[in-house]
């Protein structure tokens, strides 16, 4: 079979001219592909760089914001303290005052808690007794514990105004059942302080125990009783 002739090419076969079209096509459509890639790479660092701004905005936002919020927590606190002015300070709780005995108005108190006595004569003295220090107590047995124990008691004057003599004899003691305890002096019998001086009287006696209480009276006016424990364990 014989093929028409083009151009004076007699017997050629057209099928080298149809694929040389085919490969001219293709190349152009690759052409097209390449140019494409081509712009897409030219705006990607635009668009990388807008992004990076973009991101390194949102971060610096997202940094400053609790940054922000503690200022603003800052300055409201400082609006409340203002409004509310300066705050004071507690103050330690007074301390209760020392109680006042005289003839017409003896005191009771614990042992260790001081009074100030007014006397006749225009005598006035811190007075304390203290106590009792416990010595001898009689050791226990395996069928009773202690029974007795020999207390001191110190009765400690301040005088401020005039002079203050304490006795032996001006002090007095019972237990709980109302038994008379004995004193005797525990050193001297009579101690005198001055005016602006001090002077200790130690009495003793044989105490049980449970509770007991001692007495002072000047001048035949009761003017203090002190109350307190022995314990014999």
């Amino acid at each position: 079979m014989r093929f028409p002739t083009h151009r004076g090419v007699r017997g050629a076969d057209p099928r080298p001219y149809a694929h040389r079209v085919s490969c001219a096509l293709s190349v152009v459509a690759l052409a097209a592909v390449v140019t494409a890639c081509t712009s897409a790479n030219s705006s990607s660092p635009t668009s990388a760089s807008s992004l990076s701004e973009t991101t390194g905005t949102e971060a610096t936002t997202s940094t400053s914001a609790p940054e922000s919020t503690a200022s603003q927590a800052d300055g409201g606190a400082a609006a409340v303290i203002s409004s509310l002015g300066a705050v004071p300070i507690p103050s330690a709780p007074a301390a209760d005052p020392t109680p006042t005995a005289s003839p017409a108005h003896p005191q009771l108190l614990a042992i260790g808690a001081p009074l100030t006595a007014v006397m006749s004569g225009g005598i006035t003295a811190l007075v304390v007794a203290s106590g009792p220090d416990q010595l001898g107590t009689a050791p226990a047995t395996a069928s009773a514990p202690p029974q007795s124990t020999l207390g001191i008691i110190t009765i400690t004057a301040h005088c401020t105004h005039g002079s203050l003599t304490l006795h032996a004899a001006d002090f007095t003691s019972r237990d709980q059942t109302g038994r008379s305890v004995p004193l005797s002096a525990h050193g001297v019998s009579m101690v005198t302080a001055a005016a602006g001086r001090s002077a200790t009287l130690k009495v003793q006696g044989r105490f049980t125990s449970g509770a007991a209480q001692i007495t002072w009276t000047h001048q035949k006016s009761v003017l203090s009783v002190w109350d307190f424990n022995i314990e014999l364990d």
